[in-house]
């Protein structure tokens, strides 16, 4: 019998000992450990399982010497384990584990051994299943069964006939994924799962893990009472237990620590220690299942499993019949710290988005700036103006919470499933630790911008402003998090997040005002944080005692201002406004935990199969064949030998080390595979040798050969590089549904949206109102059409930039071949985009009919779309990743919407900021689409106040002259090919790869 030695630093310091009860136990005469072992006896049940003896150091004066020098002793101490450090457990587990592959398994034994000397059996389980079969729906397609646009839409087109009840239109078949499979898992058993690709291993344990039929649940193993229930018996039996061994099973088993010690265990037996801290069915097959069933084997699993199951052979105690293994507070609280632990990870994304709004606050003071103002209706209308891009600015500065959730829904998932926590512990945390940061942008944003671009002083009316900023700011961030959690993908959320956003600042009450609005579409302005945003800001300006001077028929300056936009509301409003906000941002992160809570992951595209193949018999092989080709192909090559020798391999020393003898560093890839327990040490002498003598017999070159030269280093030109690229391109976006097919939805559903709003406007013009609804109309569709078609584009071009390093570094094909093939691809997909907006918008807002405005107008919409989709690419060329790019889009958005010309006009725009405004895109289109349509149109209409031709009116307002429509069209053409060989150029020059 083996006992441990007071004071003794490892395993292999053991001394006899006369008692036989067990090999981990303790029985010396040491009055002192004694001492404090029966203290902890005498503890109540739930503080003894939490208490052990403990290592410390104690430093004792030397006076056996002259010197004055202390020694450090090894000496136990009572100790609660849920209040070890995390040095402490590093010193612990150094202790226990010095040699892996020996002291790991004799840990173990111990434990073993503990637990049977008490004679406490642990409890097991066994899994049984009897004819299981699992079988998948696959869509049945004409041609290569693959998930391309003509596949989805006619995908699509068959989902919306099967609404109409027809007999014998089925379009789909099934497929036996598992088909009458039984088994029993026994306890206390290493079960091997064998098969071929593709023959169902991984359906079968999701099967028996209780992921494919969500009613299903899976046991959990309950430790604690493992743990009592030993303690329990070795008080009983007045035997104590190895120190060590005590600590480590009641520290791995104690709940609600923030790091259990089974994860330094594990790290440690893996050798990952040092990084710790860093952060970061065939045929063939049926006939073997077949011949299993009548062998010996199979007819006796059967017997067994029609043989009823003795239920009093299960222990309760083997399965947990809580959902969670934490309470609710415990849950929330770990949340919560894991969510602050992220955000302080990703600590530089919200810096950059402070910093980037306060550079954007800086820009639109200085835009907006107004030392003096008049109180007359065109001041007011720059004001509106300015509090318009105030509201949009603080809504889409929420907009990035949409890709940072998306990016974080597959972990959440995979946590859900195994019941890690439920989702309102991870959600209500998420929520909260976003209200600092929408305080501090609303702060920032009102007090640089509040007194700069001249709003009423009263500082009552500044705290106002910043308030309603701060819920409009919440309900946006909730409002993106609800829509991520329910659309789950990148490409759809953002694109269902850009629809949103388009109905909102639709009918948000600026770019229409609300009497404008069709009746019947009267419900969208109330449904509308934007509508509300805009009220609250209005009221809070207008009502405000410089706007109360009396006007003719007895109505006030400002009321008269808000009764034009349409916002002609009490006082009080402002506060129903807020409270709606708020009221939004309650009911977007209700929506959010619950699409968290009942929304399956999203999963892989339907199966699918090609008609052909499913009208050829099963099992029949020939006719596969028989449709191959039988030609030949002979290359021309000479066969080449690569020999290699005394090559080295090192790794950078972890940081943490580097101060350290190297002998304190251990291999992990040593310690995980030890070529001594592996049988091959033998082979790989052998095998080393012969190498050596090869490589030897090898390296001497042939007589009359030449050195391998290659004279550039692609094996192809430019030309065919790039003609095999733009091929490659055609594939993959033919077979990318989810980018194509969603932007092309969303193109139609917008188009018919602004055709419904604008219906028949186009014509119908009396004063300035309806031209500034007009532009309204273009505008909106310039800046969100755009940003959705240069939002959904960088999730596509990130992914293919990953394949892109591969490649070119392969010396496949060069970085500009691929960069032009990308341009090139989109070309097409963007020019029918442009179509179908043209004919759905042109006729249905009323536009005048000429051939030569129906051309301007679709050259613009072309040249617009086109440019938006090489910003976004662009944008992603110069980012790491894709959160980065998403807040440098949502700057490059804001500027382009700061800059356009709608919110305030060319020409009234401050001379220093002037260059921006002929440097955005924005402003050309929108000069190119208004100009060509009504740049030569001389109908007098009234203009505050004074009737003025509308031609007239557009060169002193907006700076848009008709005879230079020659020069917007080629600055038009000349932004997509600028931002095209930009996009070439950084994809060529930065390399972001990290591996």
């Amino acid at each position: 019998m083996e006992l441990t030695t007071i004071g003794s630093s490892s395993f292999n310091s053991r001394r006899a000992s006369s008692h036989d009860s067990g090999g981990d136990s303790i029985m010396e005469d040491d009055a002192e450990l004694h001492l404090q072992w029966a203290a902890i006896e005498k503890l109540p049940t739930f503080k003894r399982i939490k208490t052990s003896l403990f290592d410390i150091d104690e430093k004792n004066d030397d006076s056996d010497n002259n010197d004055t020098s202390t020694k450090t002793k090894k000496k136990k101490k009572v100790t609660d384990v849920t209040q070890l450090g995390s040095l402490e457990k590093k010193l612990f587990i150094e202790k226990l584990i010095k040699h892996i592959e020996n002291d790991n398994l004799r840990l173990l034994q111990q434990v073993r051994d503990r637990i049977d000397r008490v004679d406490m059996k642990l409890p097991t389980v066994e899994v049984r299943y009897n004819n299981l079969s699992v079988e998948a729906e696959c869509e049945i397609v004409q041609g290569k069964p693959l998930p391309t646009l003509w596949n989805s839409v006619a995908t699509f087109l068959s989902s919306l006939m099967k609404l109409v009840p027809l007999p014998n239109k089925s379009d789909d078949s099934k497929i036996s994924i598992l088909k009458d499979v039984s088994g029993i898992i026994k306890p206390s058993r290493l079960t091997l799962l064998l098969g071929p690709p593709g023959c169902g291993k991984t359906t079968l344990l999701l099967a028996l893990a209780a992921k494919l039929d969500k009613s299903l649940k899976f046991p959990l193993l309950v430790h604690l009472a493992i743990t009592m229930e030993v303690s329990k018996r070795e008080k009983e039996a007045g035997i104590v237990p190895d120190p060590d061994v005590d600590t480590y099973m009641k520290a791995i088993s104690v709940e609600g620590q923030a790091r259990n010690l089974q994860t330094d265990y594990v790290l440690k037996i893996l050798g990952l220690d040092i990084c710790a801290d860093v952060m970061v069915g065939s045929a063939l097959t049926d006939q073997f299942s077949q011949m299993f069933k009548e062998s010996y084997l199979g007819i006796q699993l059967d017997e067994e499993l029609y043989r009823p199951y003795d239920k009093s052979q299960s222990d309760k105690k083997a399965l947990s019949f809580s959902k969670y293994s934490l309470g609710k507070w415990e849950l929330f609280k770990a949340c919560m710290a894991r969510e602050f632990l992220l955000m302080k990870r990703n600590s530089f994304v919200y810096v950059f988005k402070t910093v980037q709004l306060i550079i954007t606050a800086f820009i639109t003071m200085t835009v907006f700036i107004r030392t003096r103002m008049t109180r007359d209706a065109k001041s007011a209308d720059y004001l509106m103006g300015a509090m318009f891009y105030t509201l949009v600015r603080l809504f889409t500065n929420g907009v990035a919470e949409l890709s940072l959730t998306i990016i974080r829904l597959p972990v959440i998932y995979k946590q859900r499933a195994f019941y890690l926590y439920p989702a309102w512990s991870y959600s209500i945390p998420a929520a909260i630790l976003k209200v600092p940061f929408s305080l501090m942008d609303s702060i920032l944003w009102t007090s640089m911008t509040y007194y700069v671009i001249g709003y009423s002083p009263e500082i009552g009316r500044f705290f106002r402003q910043t308030f309603l900023l701060f819920a409009l700011h919440q309900s946006s961030t909730s409002m993106c998090r609800f829509i991520a959690a329910t659309f789950q993908t990148m490409t759809v959320a953002t694109t269902v997040g850009s629809l949103t956003l388009v109905m909102m600042f639709l009918f948000g009450g600026f770019i229409i005002p609300k009497p404008s609005l069709p009746p019947w579409l009267g419900w969208g302005f109330w449904l509308s944080p934007m509508s509300y945003g805009e009220i609250g800001i209005s009221l809070n300006e207008f009502l405000a005692p410089r706007w109360q001077k009396l006007m003719p028929g007895n109505t006030t300056i400002g009321m008269d201002i808000l009764t034009s936009h349409g916002l002609e509301f009490s006082g009080y409003f402002y506060w129903i406004s807020v409270g709606a906000l708020l009221g939004f941002t309650l009911l977007f992160d209700v929506g959010f935990i619950l699409a968290l809570t009942y929304l399956k992951p999203p999963k892989m595209t339907r199966a699918i199969i090609s008609r052909k193949k499913l009208s050829q018999p099963k099992g029949d092989s020939n006719n596969v064949t028989e449709t191959r080709k039988t030609g030949r192909l002979i290359l021309p090559f000479e066969p080449l030998t690569i020999t290699f020798k005394d090559v080295q391999y090192f790794v950078d020393t972890p940081p943490k080390f580097v101060q350290e003898p190297f002998n304190h560093i251990r291999n992990p890839m040593y310690n995980a595979v030890n070529p001594n327990e592996t049988g091959r040490t033998d082979n790989l002498f052998w095998i080393v040798g012969d190498t050596v003598e090869l490589v030897t017999e090898l390296s001497e070159p042939k007589a009359g050969s030449r050195d391998l030269h290659f004279p550039t280093r692609f094996p192809q030109t430019s030309v065919v590089q790039f003609t095999a690229c733009l091929w490659k391109q055609h594939l993959s976006y033919w077979r990318s549904p989810e980018y194509n097919v969603t932007r092309f939805a969303f193109m139609i559903v917008s188009s018919v949206l602004f055709g419904v709003v604008f219906w028949q406007k186009g014509k119908d013009l009396k004063n300035e109102q309806d031209l500034f609804n007009i532009l309204g109309s273009m505008y909106i569709a310039v800046i969100f059409l755009g940003l959705n078609n240069s939002s959904t584009v960088m999730p596509y071009v990130d992914t293919e930039r990953s394949v892109l390093y591969r490649e070119t570094f392969a010396g496949m094909y060069s970085s500009w071949a691929y960069s032009f093939s990308q341009v090139a691809i989109e070309v097409p997909y963007v020019l029918a985009q442009a179509i179908l907006f043209v004919a759905i918008t042109y006729p249905t807002i009323g536009y005048y009919w000429s051939a030569q405005k129906v051309i301007w107008f679709f050259y613009a919409s072309f040249c617009t779309l086109l440019y938006f989709v090489y910003l976004g690419m662009l944008l992603v060329s110069m980012s790491s990743n894709i959160e980065i790019a998403s807040i440098l889009a949502a700057a490059a958005y804001t500027i382009l919407n700061l800059f356009s010309g709608f919110l305030m006009p060319g020409p009234e725009i401050p001379k220093w900021w002037v260059w921006c405004y002929w440097l955005s895109p924005t402003s050309w289109s929108l000069n190119g689409l208004l100009n060509s349509q009504y740049g030569d149109l001389h109908k007098e209409i009234l203009v505050f106040g004074e009737m003025k031709p509308v031609s007239s009116f557009l060169q002193d307002y907006y700076g848009f002259h008709h005879n230079q429509l020659g020069v917007v069209a080629g600055v038009l053409i000349a932004f997509p090919i600028a931002f095209a060989c930009l996009f070439a150029f950084c994809i060529w020059k930065f390399n972001f790869q990290k591996r």
